[in-house]
């Protein structure tokens, strides 16, 4: 989607965070999210955007963290699409 040909653009948006801690040690985050844009000029495009997130962080150690998360992003527009993506940290402080 290309809003760089229109006149005005408006976005819109909302979003929910919060943080859970399970144990001393881990702790679980989530996310949900809206975004509305509109674009008015030659002619009109308007998309929305949801997205949620949800992290899980563990230390394994003193100095060392492991974490997995999950991201779904639905897009309405032009182009409707779905992603789901996973994704995994490891950090070690030396």
């Amino acid at each position: 989607v290309d809003f760089a040909y229109l006149d005005k653009i408006r976005q819109t948006g909302a979003s929910v965070n919060w943080s859970h801690k399970l144990t001393g040690l881990s702790t679980l985050t989530g996310s949900v999210s809206r975004l509305k844009s509109e674009g008015r000029g030659g002619s009109t495009i308007e998309t929305d955007e949801d997205m949620l997130t949800v992290n899980f962080l563990t230390q394994l150690g003193p100095s060392t963290n492991i974490g997995v998360g999950f991201r779904r992003t639905d897009f309405d527009g032009t182009t409707n699409y779905t992603e789901n993506s996973v994704t995994g940290t490891f950090s070690h402080r030396f």
